[in-house]
């Protein structure tokens, strides 16, 4: 049983606003970053789609981040940390119990990134771990490229 979907959600951010899984919607693809703040290769990844995120915003590709922290039990300061220090500007949504389930179902490990059309399908199988902050714009970059084909 292929997930091939995200699973919907109704999630906040850090700051208390509730994000729902409606905004795929909004743009023709969505780059997600499933991260935790105390694992290197996440923040590697998170300062890659930065780039991307800042280049491609306004071309209808957004950038969502989707942390697994337990912030239930560890509160949010690593997590709040990580978005100030690296400036992130894209919507970042803590994942509750309920959605962390939802998610092992096809996350194996952090960071995993996944591309989804406004539909919330995926358009590649998830990817996991960096290659480096150049090898993660890159392969971001020619993912793009070719959706846009």
């Amino acid at each position: 049983n292929r997930i091939s979907k995200m699973p919907s959600f109704t999630l906040k951010d850090i700051d208390g606003n509730e994000i729902s899984s409606d905004i795929f919607g909004d743009y023709d693809m969505t780059i997600i970053s499933i991260w935790q703040s105390t694992w290197g290769p996440c923040i590697i990844e998170l300062d890659a789609l930065k780039v991307i995120y800042d280049e491609y915003k306004d071309q209808g590709v957004n950038v969502l981040g989707i942390v697994v922290d337990d912030v239930e039990t560890y509160g949010d300061e690593g997590v709040r940390d990580v978005i100030e220090t690296l400036g992130l500007e894209f919507p970042n949504i803590v994942a509750d119990y309920d959605y962390m389930l939802e998610l092992i179902n096809f996350v194996r490990a952090t960071p995993t990134a996944i591309v989804v059309d406004k539909n919330g399908e995926f358009i590649l199988p998830p990817m996991v771990g960096s290659d480096g902050k150049e090898g993660d714009i890159e392969r971001f970059k020619s993912i793009i490229e070719e959706f846009k084909k």
